[in-house]
């Protein structure tokens, strides 16, 4: 059976690299989207969180999974500006650039055998 670490809802944390190195023996791991707006942590600091996860899914790119979340989604250029609290309005530009930079790393829901995985779920 496979080892499968999932990681919802970052929100600029990186705790989810102590996991990893706990968990070093995982034939998956899902992040579940919203990488960014926390309201504790900074705007750079977030940023550079993201291309951490980024960097890790190059590093393993057939062994980690980046799905996309509606706080992500609000700073795609193609959004309607739809606004979720903790939107970074100061970092927005930057957060926009990456993440439209990187959005081939990125999916809306991952399969898994059995099982799928998306930030909001599905529905027909």
């Amino acid at each position: 059976m496979k080892k499968i670490i999932v990681v919802p809802d970052v929100h600029g944390r990186d705790i989810w690299k102590q996991i990893i190195n706990i968990e070093n023996d995982w034939d998956k791991v899902i992040f579940i989207g919203d990488y960014l707006d926390s309201y504790n942590i900074p705007g750079m600091k977030q940023l550079e969180n993201l291309m951490d996860i980024i960097e890790f899914k190059k590093a393993n790119h057939d062994k980690v999974e980046l799905l996309w979340g509606n706080h992500d989604h609000q700073y795609q250029k193609f959004s309607q500006h739809e606004m979720y609290s903790g939107y970074q309005v100061g970092m927005a530009s930057q957060f926009q650039f990456k993440l439209d930079e990187y959005k081939h790393l990125f999916k809306i829901a991952h399969q898994e055998g059995n099982y799928l995985f998306s930030h909001a779920g599905i529905s027909e």
